[in-house]
């Protein structure tokens, strides 16, 4: 799930609600 998350931040990193999409929940998990 790690790389899957980080190829798809790389993917589209101009995209701010996109982003916090994909990290919020990395965060919550940690």
């Amino acid at each position: 799930m790690g790389p899957e998350m980080l190829w798809n931040a790389d993917k589209d990193t101009t995209s701010p609600t996109f982003r916090s999409e994909i990290w919020i929940p990395v965060k919550r998990r940690s």
